[in-house]
């Protein structure tokens, strides 16, 4: 009767600090319903989560074919590491979406909508550009605190043989709280400047709560991965 006990305080000790591990990514705020939608995505298996974040591209894709705008392509993997390396500039990575540099044309098809030009769209081209901007820039900042907190916990236990799991664990969930604060943030700002031209140029500012929609379901389904990945 004695063994039930220990194996499921074990189990519990064992997801703690997985949970730990998965630093950088607010897990802490249990609360928050994006974190705890996180937690049950982390029970899918990977193949589950990529078709979830496909059908999250395809909806964005669907978005961006009913505003006036040029088609854009979000950064490579190995584009969106020369970013956090800090080979390219942000205004660099921003063109690259834009398809505005010289080899970096948008790898979407050819669009099936003509789009005037004007100063109006071009606006609204480069704010919906900043937006996939900020998903790799903040895609980048995250797995560098998980990589740095790894770094710290083999470089501790190297040293002295053993490591404090949960104070390097809640160093660096506040640092990912702060980050995703952060981003939120930017994206809020975004999605205002992004509704004040829609409403000055007569466009349909519905779609503001779907690309929110989006962007918090993207977010549930990366620290979901982010758990999988940094977790074994």
């Amino acid at each position: 009767m004695s063994q039930k006990p220990k194996k499921k305080k074990g189990k519990m000790i064992a997801l703690i600090v997985i949970l730990v591990f998965a630093v950088g990514i607010g897990i802490l705020a249990w609360v928050q319903a994006n974190n705890l939608k996180a937690l049950r995505l982390f029970r899918y298996t990977q193949e589950e989560r990529q078709n979830l974040l496909n059908q999250n591209e395809e909806a964005i894709h669907a978005m961006l074919e009913t505003l006036p705008v040029e088609p854009l392509s979000p950064l490579t993997e190995e584009q969106e590491a020369m970013l956090q390396r800090g080979e390219i500039t942000e205004e660099e990575a921003l063109q690259m979406i834009m398809g505005n540099l010289v080899g970096k044309k948008p790898e979407t098809e050819t669009p099936s909508k003509t789009v005037v030009k004007n100063e109006d769209n071009k606006k609204l081209q480069e704010l919906l550009a900043r937006v996939y901007l900020l998903r790799s820039t903040f895609t980048g900042k995250l797995d560098g605190l998980v990589g740095e907190a790894k770094s710290e916990y083999i470089a501790q236990k190297k040293a002295t043989g053993k490591a404090d799991k949960v104070t390097i664990g809640s160093r660096y969930i506040s640092k990912g709280l702060a980050l995703e604060s952060e981003c939120d943030g930017q994206m809020e700002a975004l999605l205002g400047e992004i509704e004040a031209e829609l409403a000055r140029s007569g466009g349909d500012t519905s779609i503001i709560s779907q690309i929110r929609s989006v962007y918090n379901n993207e977010k549930s389904i990366k620290k979901a991965n982010l758990l999988s990945r940094y977790a074994k």
